[in-house]
């Protein structure tokens, strides 16, 4: 679910990680019907920062909802 934005390269620190990222791409999925089944791995339990952090259970519900025919799940 959480995604680097970013390539860490010599000589640079990085950059931020995107606490959505899986959801994003669920997103750019369905917007270019794109269809594909899509299983989330992840080895986080919760995601993003107060006062918009969820945990894994409350965006797994999400992701079933907003994403019917494409999600089928998270594994953990």
């Amino acid at each position: 679910m959480t995604l680097p934005n970013y390539d860490v390269v010599e000589g640079e620190s990085g950059g931020v990680m995107h606490p959505f990222g899986g959801q994003e791409f669920l997103r750019q999925v369905s917007r270019f019907k794109i269809e594909t089944a899509v299983f989330v791995l992840t080895q986080f339990e919760n995601f993003g920062e107060p006062p918009d952090a969820k945990g894994l259970a409350e965006l797994d519900e999400e992701l079933r909802e907003g994403f019917p025919h494409t999600y089928k799940g998270a594994v953990y």
